[in-house]
């Protein structure tokens, strides 16, 4: 017997981070909306009305009821008065970080920004719970990972969203923050 369920389709995760030098170098300041306007223009075809900060975590605040929290994997050194979480990388591990986002629902759209910094060379690895794994060079000094999940189609609840550091000869490398700002259209 066949299901009148609908299929639910998968969630998608657009790296805006080209694999050459990156146009999103805002790396002091969250990105205005007219940055996020445009990227999402490009990708996605529409144009926002506007985008809200939904969620900012960093090691002073990991955590905010109802939205989401962040979890770092293989940290050397966490400093909430930094803020800023530290990895040096064991063997080929080099540290993840994961923003764990609740209640998405069908018709939320985000941008993600998060904001690290690094002095060597290798490979960010950026995932999500329901898409492949895609890269984007580290870049020393700061740098800014940029990612869009255009409006979903269905009620998510918990969606993840991971940044792994993947060095060529060892390095370490800082999280200061991420940025989650809601796009509404």
């Amino acid at each position: 017997m066949k299901s009148s369920k609908k299929a639910r389709k998968p969630l998608q995760l657009i790296n805006l981070n080209p694999n050459v030098v990156p146009r999103n170098y805002e790396p002091a300041a969250e990105h205005n909306f007219k940055t996020i306007g445009d990227w999402v223009l490009t990708e996605y075809g529409k144009r926002p009305l506007k985008s809200l900060i939904y969620l900012k975590l960093s090691a002073a605040a990991t955590k905010v009821k109802n939205k989401g929290w962040i979890n770092a994997i293989n940290c050397r050194n966490i400093f909430a008065e930094g803020p800023n979480i530290d990895f040096v990388p064991q063997e080929s591990f080099g540290g993840k970080i994961e923003l764990w986002m609740e209640n998405v629902v069908a018709g939320d759209s985000f941008a993600i920004q998060f904001r690290v910094s690094s002095g060597s060379s290798g490979m960010w690895e950026l995932r999500s719970s329901e898409t492949a794994m895609s890269q984007t060079p580290i870049i020393p000094v700061t740098q800014s990972i940029d990612m869009l999940i255009p409006p979903v189609e269905a009620d998510y609840g918990l969606v993840l969203i991971s940044l792994e550091a993947k060095f060529n000869n060892g390095g370490s490398w800082v999280f200061q923050d991420v940025i989650v700002k809601k796009i509404e259209y």
